[in-house]
């Protein structure tokens, strides 16, 4: 399940490069789908099922694509990065693979392709206004702080406030992350889909 949550930091542990590419490959060859959203990419981040990163054993490897990683990382994402937004229609695997296809369509030679995609993400990132509203803030590192004065027994109601929060990231920070085969090879599918939306709206 996908919720918000805060990295983890183990005092002392420091792996070197090759310790951390070694997990990494595991993680990949167990499979390459994004444990949250099922996004399969190479490019994916090994992540700790049960958010220990001292447990090393192959079972508790997983891999998680950028958009759910910074879910599972809110303490790193910085207000220049990312803004909390009010979705309570839209599951968080969803908007995530919708942000994926924005990013993609920024990068597309076709302008109308473009025009569309930046209409899409002002669409995405003007639901802060209620998330500031309620919240007095809509900067993920302020709902982060929140999650870490918390007793980890209380996070989980906290978290079940947020259930109708999502987190909208800078095209930017996933563009490189991306994959080049399968949907995202070709998005055009989210065009009709936005046209759509458009039109009932």
């Amino acid at each position: 399940m996908l919720i918000f949550s805060i990295s983890r930091r183990v005092a002392g542990l420091s792996r070197t490069p090759k310790e951390t590419e070694k997990l990494q490959a595991l993680a990949l060859h167990k499979s390459q789908a994004c444990m949250f959203c099922g996004y399969a990419s190479p490019l994916n981040t090994v992540v700790f099922r049960d958010n220990n990163p001292l447990n090393t054993e192959p079972d508790n490897l997983g891999v998680a694509d950028p958009l759910c990683l910074a879910w599972q990382q809110l303490d790193t994402v910085t207000a220049e990065t990312g803004v909390v937004v009010y979705l309570p229609a839209l599951p968080p695997q969803d908007a995530n693979h919708l942000q994926r296809a924005i990013a993609k369509a920024l990068e597309s030679e076709d302008d109308e392709y473009r025009k569309d995609a930046k209409a899409l993400l002002d669409w995405l990132t003007t639901h802060d206004k209620p998330v500031k509203q309620l919240w007095g803030t809509q900067h993920p590192q302020a709902f982060a702080q929140a999650l870490k004065q918390l007793p980890d027994d209380q996070r989980q109601t906290m978290v079940s406030r947020f259930r109708h929060l999502a987190l909208a990231l800078h095209p930017g920070r996933v563009k490189s992350r991306l994959n080049n085969t399968g949907l995202d090879e070709n998005t055009t599918w989210w065009q009709h889909l936005y046209r759509d939306y458009c039109s009932r709206s």
